[in-house]
């Protein structure tokens, strides 16, 4: 079947347990980069292929549907970039792979019209995804070549090499009307008074931290690892840090915290033992990184359903 998924790890599903009033009512629920239109049905799909039969609560389902809008902007921006390049399929390639694609179909007893008309796709649809996924996969092979991948993963090899961090947090949340700029001001006043010893660490989280579980023991959460078991933006955050720092205010949909690194136990995995990984968080590294490049070079308007 042909691919219709971004083939780059994605953050949808780092939304599901948000659960924030603050979020708008009426997303945007199109957009056309370059007079390309990502239709409303297109972005329903996508979410549904990451939720996989899960629910979600209205609050959330608005922001999934919001941040797939934005994924989809980001591959057509990087769509039309590659179309000026060599990367992007011409001579005939797409019309061959969808001939390809129409004798398997033939198999199953099945025709394009019909497999367009059960997916929601169009035919520029179905052609502009075999041109990404065409153009993406030579990209990534002429850019991810193994000394970029070597000096990535001595960049942070902590992600990938099984290194564990111990860690402790103070966490805080939004007082009866305060802003959610005002915790984050909070919580930087609180880490200035730590780091300019005005107050100990274990003085701050018992004044100030919301975690009653971990209070007695100065915040202490415990060993980690950068797949488990905090969120990715707590771990994000703590992975940057070396013993004895404290982070910046981290938002997670738990509240706003600062992380403090207490002890690293080192990895042993070596960059071999990680190469589908590796490549993985490279490849979702460039797909922001070109699509933030480019987005500028391209005309992008957002609608409502049927702009």
């Amino acid at each position: 079947m042909i691919l219709v998924t971004l083939l780059v790890g994605m953050t949808l599903l780092g939304l599901v347990q948000e659960d924030t009033a603050s979020f708008s009512a009426k997303p945007p629920a199109s957009a056309k980069v370059n007079g390309w239109l990502i239709r409303p049905q297109r972005v329903e799909r996508f979410v549904a292929q990451k939720l996989a039969g899960r629910t979600v609560n209205q609050i959330a389902m608005q922001r999934l549907t919001s941040e797939a809008l934005e994924q989809l902007v980001r591959r057509q921006v990087i769509i039309e970039y590659l179309k000026t390049t060599r990367f992007w399929p011409r001579g005939g390639t797409i019309e061959m792979r969808i001939s390809r694609f129409e004798q398997r179909l033939d198999q199953v007893n099945k025709d394009l019209r019909q497999h367009l008309l059960e997916n929601g796709l169009s035919r520029a649809e179905l052609e502009n995804e075999i041109g990404w996924e065409v153009a993406w996969k030579q990209f990534l092979q002429h850019r991810l070549s193994e000394k970029l991948l070597d000096e990535f993963y001595q960049k942070r090899h902590r992600e990938f090499d099984g290194t564990r961090l111990k860690v402790a947090h103070l966490i805080l949340r939004a007082k009866v009307g305060e802003a959610p700029a005002d915790v984050f001001h909070r919580a930087d006043s609180i880490r200035d008074q730590v780091r300019l010893g005005q107050s100990t660490w274990a003085t701050a989280v018992g004044k100030h931290s919301l975690a009653e579980s971990s209070r007695q023991e100065d915040g202490l959460v415990g060993w980690i690892g950068f797949d488990g078991p905090m969120s990715v933006e707590f771990t994000q955050a703590a992975f940057q840090l070396d013993p004895g720092q404290i982070s910046p205010p981290v938002a997670t949909s738990a509240g706003v915290h600062l992380i403090k690194c207490l002890e690293i136990e080192a990895g042993s995995a070596g960059r071999k033992d990680v190469e589908p990984a590796l490549r993985a968080a490279l490849t979702e590294e460039w797909f922001y990184r070109l699509a933030e490049q480019k987005r500028s070079e391209f005309d992008i308007q957002y609608g409502p359903a049927g702009d």
